[in-house]
């Protein structure tokens, strides 16, 4: 099976690219939406967080707008909440990795934000990273979560400069138009 990792910052297209790959008939896995169904799900996760900022817990519940509030701001609350996070979403990854391997797919491509910073990379076989300009991305934020500029632009801007990406990306794909036959073209050519 060919793991690919598709990565990149908030805005630059991941969810659209991985809906293109799943079209084209791979195995796909949004490693954003396992967080959130883990934040409600894995107790366990929950509770680390919850001692780690007892303010965004209440309940079993973390209020993601208050936790993005608090570490989007601070380097220092974003790495300790990752060092939480990240093992247990790699966890529920090579969970579903082997669900893909006995269900016999050919492709499986894993969307993640933090691709290389979870270690989520050492499991594919090729990376991809989508990049688009700054303004760019804080539009897509603001109009896809119908949320503030601010907090668009605090989460752009707490996340990986573009440079990141292509030092450690296998392939680099700039997604600044929305021209969905162009990402696509350029998806089929470089994921082999």
């Amino acid at each position: 099976m060919n793991i690919i990792g598709l990565t990149g910052g908030s805005g630059t297209g991941k969810t659209h690219a991985l809906g293109l790959f799943a079209q084209m008939g791979a195995m796909v896995l949004d490693c954003d939406g396992l967080y959130h169904q883990m934040l409600e799900q894995n107790k366990q996760m929950v509770r680390e967080i919850g001692a780690a900022f007892p303010s965004v817990v209440a309940n079993d519940t973390v209020n993601r707008r208050a936790l993005g509030q608090i570490v989007f701001g601070d380097a220092a609350a974003l790495l300790h909440l990752n060092s939480i996070t990240h093992p247990h979403v790699r966890g529920a990854v090579e969970d579903k990795i082997k669900e893909a391997q006995e269900a016999g797919a050919s492709v499986f491509v894993i969307e993640a934000v933090a691709l290389f910073e979870s270690s989520l990379a050492k499991l594919c076989d090729k990376t991809i990273a989508l990049i688009a300009p700054r303004e760019v991305r804080i539009r897509r934020i603001v109009e896809r979560e119908g949320c503030e500029t601010v907090y668009a632009t605090k989460r752009v801007d707490a996340q990986q400069a573009d440079e990141f990406y292509q030092k450690q990306a296998d392939v680099v794909i700039e997604n600044n138009q929305d021209d969905t036959q162009k990402l696509k073209g350029q998806l089929i050519g470089n994921s082999a």
